[in-house]
C-alpha cells in the first residue's frame, strides 16, 4: 500500500431525492510498485544495495462518472453508495530508458460507500471507494539502453486503486 494524493472538484447533477449523478475531476499523485523475486539492475540509477522492487510515480488526471444513491437522512447523517467508470489519464513523463512503461490511459470500474454529514454552512463526507482497472496497462518494452526481460516477464499490468475522499460541498 503506497500513499498518494488526489485534488479535485465536484460536479452533482440531482436526478431524484435519493439519486445523484457525479462527475468529479482531479489530478492524482501515486506511484506504482513492481516486485521481482530478482534483483533489479537499472542501468541509469545505480543502487548502492541490492532491491527487489521498481517504483513507477504517476501523475494522473482523473475523469470519474459515478451514481450516487442516497440512504434516508439519519438526523444530520446520510449513508450512501457509489458506483460507475473513469479514465485516467497518466501524464507523467514516460522515458524510454525505463525498466517497466506504461500505457498512457486506463479504464476503471469503481465502487465505494461513504457518510454525508450536515453542519451548519456545507456538507462534509467521508467515502471509500475501490477501483478495478479494466484494461492492460502494460506498455512496450525499453529500448537497448536497459534490460528487456524486466517488462517481458509480465503478462500484463493492472491498477487496483483504494481511495479514502474527504469532500466539503
Amino acid at each position: 500500500l503506497i500513499p498518494g494524493f488526489t485534488v479535485g472538484i465536484i460536479t452533482n447533477l440531482r436526478m431524484s431525492r435519493d439519486l445523484d449523478l457525479r462527475f468529479l475531476p482531479g489530478m492524482s499523485f501515486g506511484e506504482r510498485k513492481l516486485y521481482y523475486n530478482i534483483p533489479v539492475v537499472d542501468n541509469i540509477i545505480p543502487f548502492a544495495e541490492r532491491q527487489y522492487d521498481y517504483s513507477i510515480k504517476s501523475t494522473f488526471l482523473d475523469f470519474p462518472l459515478l451514481i450516487k444513491y442516497k440512504a434516508l437522512r439519519i438526523n444530520n447523517a446520510r449513508p450512501y453508495v457509489i458506483f460507475g467508470g473513469a479514465y485516467r489519464i497518466d501524464i507523467s513523463k514516460s522515458a524510454s530508458q525505463d525498466l517497466v512503461s506504461l500505457k498512457r490511459g486506463g479504464y476503471y470500474a469503481e465502487i465505494g460507500g461513504g457518510w454525508d454529514t450536515y453542519l451548519q454552512f456545507f456538507r462534509f463526507s467521508v467515502e471509500a471507494k475501490v477501483s478495478i482497472g479494466l484494461n492492460d496497462q502494460l506498455g512496450p518494452g525499453p529500448d537497448h539502453t536497459q534490460r528487456q526481460y524486466y517488462t517481458d516477464g509480465l503478462r500484463s499490468l493492472r491498477s487496483n486503486i483504494f481511495t479514502l475522499l474527504f469532500h466539503f460541498e
